[in-house]
């Protein structure tokens, strides 16, 4: 098994919850696959116009389905974690609307502070594809740091 650990630092607050939206989940995987996936499929269906199908082929191919599993899995190792309360009414960046409800005006939220870090470790399984499936899984893990956020919020400035 061929293991590729990337180091990652939190330059913009982070929200990531599970179900319940009022608890905050650390960092997870599942969100950082799934926002690797979108990129994949957003440079692979370029080149495919409007072929849906062949599209979900190669992307069950890399990130597994129902019925395939996935030749690589991702760990998330936090190596150093700062969550604190974030103010919605005092934020310097972008992520709430100008316009609360009243309510809302003065609601915090748990938020993983910048200057965090932690680690993405990709595990590959052994397969006849292995060059191949190694660039088809880190390619959009760059993609998905340097133009996408992880979490809520990541469209409006939070987590970069």
């Amino acid at each position: 098994m061929l293991s590729i650990t990337y180091n990652v630092k939190i330059i913009t607050p982070v929200i990531m919850g599970g179900a319940d939206s009022k608890q905050l989940d650390q960092i997870r995987p599942t969100e950082i696959k799934g926002m690797m996936r979108y990129w994949f499929r957003s440079i692979i269906g370029s080149t495919l116009k409007d072929d849906i199908e062949e599209l979900q082929r190669i992307e069950n191919m890399f990130f597994g389905s129902t019925d395939i599993r996935s030749p690589f899995k991702l760990i998330v190792n936090p190596i150093n974690l700062n969550i604190g309360e974030f103010k919605r009414e005092s934020s310097k960046y972008l992520g709430f609307s100008f316009n609360f409800k009243k309510q809302y005006k003065n609601e915090t939220v748990k938020v993983i502070l910048p200057e965090s870090s932690f680690e993405v470790n990709f595990l590959f399984f052994q397969t006849k594809n292995l060059k191949n499936v190694i660039k088809a899984a880190v390619l959009p893990f760059y993609i998905s740091t340097a133009l996408g956020g992880f979490g809520l919020r990541s469209r409006r400035g939070f987590g970069n």
